[in-house]
């Protein structure tokens, strides 16, 4: 009876019985992400939108910024003449459209491929040319 139970105890303590079973770990590991990404889709569109715009390229990421802003911008300047040949309300319902969309889509999409968009040396530089000039306009005055 005593050797029986030593034969199944070097059966399951084995090596091939510990790689088997790191084999299942790792499987099961697989599987909880496959299903964690699953029921995040199924939860939230977003993410599956936003991991595909997070893994363009740079100059990807620029086109796909630059087709809301060839829209909006002069969305905003039509709407300016709109309200100028004395439609109001047409008028300013564009213009606080075009400026929503701005600050929502445009806004939060730039948010997420500034990233990419920083991989561009040319784009990097004006970037840091932008902070520096704004940090200068918004410090507070010496003695003031």
């Amino acid at each position: 009876m005593a050797a029986r139970a030593d034969h199944v105890w070097r059966i399951r303590h084995s090596r091939f019985a510990r790689n088997r079973n790191k084999e299942r770990r790792c499987l099961v590991a697989i599987m909880a992400k496959k299903m964690d990404r699953m029921t995040d889709k199924a939860r939230n569109p977003w993410t599956a939108c936003r991991r595909r715009i997070e893994n363009l390229g740079p100059y990807s990421s620029l086109a796909l910024l630059g087709v809301p802003v060839c829209i909006v911008e002069p969305l905003k300047l039509i709407a300016v003449a709109v309200a100028g040949e004395g439609h109001w309300f047409t008028g300013t319902f564009m213009i606080v459209a075009a400026y929503a969309t701005s600050l929502f889509l445009i806004e939060r999409l730039f948010a997420v491929v500034k990233p990419k968009l920083l991989k561009l040396r040319w784009f990097a530089k004006i970037w840091a040319w932008v902070i520096v000039w704004r940090y200068k306009i918004l410090r507070p005055m010496p003695g003031a």
